[in-house]
């Protein structure tokens, strides 16, 4: 009996002593908008929030004519990270990936969350619309 409960007492301190090597991962999930969209080039697009924890560095990979910001809610005690802007009227026609990279420096971890902008020019959109 002694042996099981040592077995035991040994099984649970390595896995409390893995649970604290193991440094909790970011999260990053959308709270407000729809953060693939499909825009006209020189329009703007509806604002995305998301909202940000275990953070302590935001980082945007967007394309033209969009920004990021970041602020902290207090009520919450979370980062809320927003893209928002009007996409430059002179951008290419496609599909762009974009990301917001949330990071634990202290702990050394990143997550990466991704999303799609589609550009399209109006005289597609015509064409596509008329059937010709």
């Amino acid at each position: 009996m002694k042996k099981l409960i040592l077995l035991i007492s040994l099984m649970l301190m390595a896995t409390a002593a893995l649970a604290e090597t193991t440094p909790p991962q970011p999260k990053v999930n959308l709270r407000q908008g729809n953060p693939n969209q499909t825009v006209f080039a020189g329009e703007t697009i509806e604002p995305v929030v998301f909202v940000v924890k275990g953070a302590d560095a935001v980082e945007f990979t967007l394309i033209d004519g969009l920004s990021g910001s970041v602020e902290h809610d207090d009520w919450t005690n979370d980062d809320l990270a927003t893209i928002s802007g009007t996409i430059d009227k002179d951008t290419d026609p496609g599909q762009y990936e974009m990301e917001i990279l949330a990071k634990d420096t202290k702990n050394n971890t990143i997550l990466r969350s991704k999303f799609h902008i589609t550009v399209i020019n109006r005289a597609d959109a015509f064409v596509h619309s008329s059937g010709k």
